[in-house]
């Protein structure tokens, strides 16, 4: 079930216009580095349901790719939501919730394009 409000350990992406992979990893980065946290990748800010683009479809690839953009690399637990508005339309929306390593010491950061970290 998707919540109905952003709080501060719930975070909407809207992915109408292909959210940018960026948004995503620092979101997960951000929710590593403190309690954790849930993002929802296909809801708007208001909690409508719009969808997700057919380019996160794809729950183990979106894993991998938060993974080799992330260092050290997170692991995440990806599912997708189908949401029914009715017997004959339904939107799909992405859950994440990135795992928290208990004791881990270093902080987690966004691997820069080009650079190797």
């Amino acid at each position: 079930m998707i919540p109905e409000k952003e709080t501060l350990t719930i975070e909407f992406k809207s992915d109408i216009q292909k959210i940018q992979e960026s948004e995503i990893f620092e979101a997960v980065v951000a929710f590593a580095n403190t309690d954790g946290g849930d993002i929802y990748i296909g809801v708007e800010n208001n909690g409508r349901v719009t969808g997700v683009h057919e380019k996160h479809n794809n729950p183990v690839m979106l894993s991998a790719y938060v993974a080799n953009n992330t260092v050290p690399p997170i692991s995440v637990r990806i599912e997708m939501l189908k949401v029914y508005f009715s017997r004959r339309r339904h939107e799909s929306a992405s859950y994440i919730r990135p795992k928290r390593l208990s004791g881990f010491k270093e902080a987690f950061r966004r691997r820069q394009a080009g650079t190797g970290e």
